[in-house]
């Protein structure tokens, strides 16, 4: 894989759906995102476009390793979603339960978007984000529909509020 195909690609895919293992997956993730990290630190301070990378399941990749109360490993999405902003990189995740991701990664994160979920332990954390409360909106977390979300930013968060979102799919336009 040559790093510079990828950077000045308008949109660069890389489907690691065939390699052996989740193991090998996870060690490509990460390699890309040390690659990528360097490259842009070698170039200063962003001066052009952001560039976005999209990590599905990636509480896999996010894992911080923590012994007697100390980090003992940092994961790469921590350190990138820590320092990588002011090197044009910005980073969308996905993942299946918000709980999974280290507090490192969710503090980072500007934008949330929270989808339907069942897991009361999520929906308690959810909740406290958005509204500093535990109770007050599991009705609506538990009650989304299909393409309905809830998004919160920085500056919602600070409002202690969030915003209801039903997308109308492209296929029923």
């Amino acid at each position: 894989i040559e790093l510079r195909d990828i950077v000045s690609a308008e949109v660069s895919v890389l489907d690691l759906s065939k390699l052996p293992s989740e193991e090998a997956k996870d060690i490509i993730v990460e390699w890309l995102l040390r690659k990528m990290l360097k490259w842009r630190v070698r170039r200063g301070l962003k001066t052009d476009r952001i560039r976005y990378i999209v990590i599905d399941e990636a509480h896999r990749v996010a894992k911080t390793v923590v012994e007697n109360g100390s980090v003992v490993l940092e994961s790469i999405i921590s350190i990138v979603m820590r320092e990588s902003r002011k090197y044009g990189i910005g980073l969308i995740l996905s993942t299946q339960r918000y709980t999974d991701l280290p507090d490192s990664v969710r503090v980072n994160a500007s934008t949330k978007i929270f989808m339907r979920m069942d897991s009361r332990e999520s929906i308690e954390e959810i909740a406290t984000v958005l509204f500093g409360d535990k109770s007050s909106a599991s009705y609506k977390l538990s009650s989304l529909g299909r393409h309905e979300c809830v998004v919160v930013d920085s500056v919602l968060a600070k409002k202690m509020c969030a915003v209801h979102v039903k997308v109308t799919p492209f296929f029923e336009r």
